[in-house]
């Protein structure tokens, strides 16, 4: 019980103290006061101040300290032995001596030699750089180069098959040529369209529809009796055709005598923008045509296109 009652005053009395305590460290924190902590509680426990305790423990600390000086050793006696002991150190540490500054020497002469080394490898490597610059720089050029060539080699494939392409076919056009002058092939003018527009395209860009010339059209689908009858008033010899024409068209022509062939039985020949007829199977077309327009019209009585007739073949056999 007794044990009890005195750790409870003491709770008691710590209880009591501690916000003194906490004054007491706040302000030794905010002030930086330089005393031993436990020392101060236990003064204030005492019953001093709190600023007495702190002055006191603080003149405490700055009272001096006596410090005991340290005894003299007696000099020791300078003996033969002792001295040549001495001496033999003292030669021993200038040998050593000597030998470090002549490594110094070695590793000053060695530094000299690194720094020349590495003013050595800069200019080589300045170079290598330079060189290896001068390489991708190379490189570059030939890969250029090598491209341009590879597309000059595809420009001249190219070109070399255009050039075989007319070549073939300037030798196809000098073989017509050579038959037409021999009188073998007849030359055809070509024309797009069975058209008055188209008609008149040719005749302002090409040169004018005339007496006597072979007119063969691409498509002959397109125009009628009015298309024919520009084609009656330039006089043309005949129309050669690969697609069908209007009847009304046909029949205007055949009155006026001009026939109308299909390609097929006159033998055409293309090439590039120039056609070309076989002489003798045209002839053949032409005579046959009038034969039969000639016995159509005795057939009707038609006299006079009878007579026509007779004088066109007249003409066309001289």
């Amino acid at each position: 019980a007794h044990e009890r009652d005195a750790l409870t005053a003491a709770v008691y009395a710590y209880r009591s103290m501690l916000p003194k305590f906490q004054q007491l460290e706040h302000k030794v924190r905010e002030e930086q006061i330089a005393v031993d902590r436990s020392h101060l509680k236990a003064l204030i426990l005492k019953g001093m101040s709190m600023n007495e305790a702190i002055s006191s423990l603080i003149h405490e600390e700055s009272e001096p300290i006596d410090i005991e000086p340290e005894p003299d050793v007696p000099e020791e006696e300078l003996t033969q032995e002792r001295f040549d002991t001495i001496r033999s150190k003292l030669e021993a540490l200038r040998a050593e001596n000597r030998l470090f500054e002549d490594r110094i020497e070695d590793l000053e002469r060695l530094v000299e030699f690194l720094k020349f080394r590495e003013s050595e490898l800069t200019y080589s490597l300045d170079i290598v750089t330079q060189k290896n610059h001068w390489n991708v720089k190379r490189d570059r050029e030939v890969v250029k180069k090598q491209s341009e060539l590879k597309q000059a080699q595809r420009d001249i494939e190219t070109l070399s098959k255009q050039l075989r392409n007319l070549q073939s076919r300037l030798t196809q056009l000098r073989g017509v040529k050579h038959l037409e002058i021999r009188g073998d092939m007849l030359a055809v003018k070509t024309l797009e369209k069975f058209t008055q527009e188209s008609i008149e395209e040719y005749t302002r860009k090409v040169a004018p529809l005339k007496h006597g010339d072979i007119i063969l059209f691409e498509d002959a689908s397109g125009g009628g009796p009015t298309t024919a009858q520009m084609l009656i008033d330039r006089e043309i010899r005949a129309i050669i055709i690969d697609t069908p024409l209007s009847h009304l068209a046909r029949a205007e022509l055949v009155d006026a005598l001009i026939p109308v062939i299909d390609a097929n039985e006159v033998d055409l020949k293309r090439v590039d923008e120039f056609a070309f007829v076989n002489r003798k199977k045209f002839e053949h077309q032409l005579q046959e045509f009038m034969k039969r327009v000639q016995e159509q019209a005795r057939i009707k009585g038609e006299d006079r296109l009878v007579a026509m007739v007779e004088k066109y073949r007249q003409e066309t056999e001289r």
